[in-house]
């Protein structure tokens, strides 16, 4: 870890660097840049109580950053509700860890489930939409069409 970006030893380290930390030019990249992205603390609110959490998937992030959503009894079909009202974010959060690293758990149903709501219902989880922040902020890389495989001759239009 401390070759790698951001050259953090610890755990801790990683969890407070700041994005110029996270953003450096890759060694012989000829310019090109490297941003290292992770989950980090984020506050969730279950029964009436606010903690800092983090969880360890897109899931877990998922379900803890739309709590009280996901727990809804309307929202089984997502996969992350929980058996029992969990009574405290730790609680939540330690409950979906189980959930996600379970066998039954279906990542494919996950997603499906959360595509057929109303993106006005749930939230991206922070991670995700930094990302996404980050990689519209910057721009898309632009491939050659060479470089894709494609080609007038395959009749697609994504050659030409």
């Amino acid at each position: 870890m401390i070759q790698w970006l951001p050259k953090k030893q610890t755990i801790a380290e990683l969890l407070v660097a700041t994005d110029a930390e996270k953003l450096q030019e890759a060694p012989g990249g000829n310019g090109f840049k490297v941003r290292l992205t992770y989950q980090t603390p984020t506050d969730v609110t279950w029964n009436g109580t606010t903690v800092s959490l983090c969880g360890r998937t897109l899931e877990e992030a998922f379900g803890l950053e739309n709590a009280a959503w996901c727990q809804a009894a309307t929202q089984k079909h997502v996969g992350l509700k929980l058996r029992g009202n969990p009574a405290t974010p730790g609680d939540l959060a330690a409950g979906l860890h189980k959930r996600v690293g379970g066998k039954s758990f279906d990542k494919t149903k996950f997603a499906l489930g959360v595509l057929t709501e109303p993106p006005a219902n749930w939230r991206v989880p922070a991670l995700h939409q930094r990302g996404s922040t980050v990689a519209r902020q910057r721009g898309q890389p632009r491939i050659a069409p060479a470089a894709t495989g494609h080609d007038r001759a395959c009749g697609c239009s994504r050659g030409q």
